[in-house]
């Protein structure tokens, strides 16, 4: 989990691909594969208090992930 202050959805997702292409680099690396899944929420967007951030952002992570498969 990670709370972006001031952040929106083009910076989180722009996060989320640099982790996701450090993963890859290190399975290049190791032989070690690793793979990760990220919800995006934005406050005053999805949700508008912390709670609801979460839920929201948890809903997006189920989502990308049912997605993937």
């Amino acid at each position: 989990a990670a709370i972006l202050p001031g952040a929106g959805a083009e910076e989180a997702d722009a996060l989320i691909g640099r982790f996701r292409s450090a993963l890859a680099r290190r399975r290049l690396e190791t032989g070690v594969c690793a793979r990760a899944s990220a919800g995006v929420a934005v406050l005053g967007r999805d949700a508008g208090d912390v709670a609801g951030l979460r839920l929201a952002a948890d809903r997006a992570l189920y989502a990308q992930k049912t997605g993937r498969r």
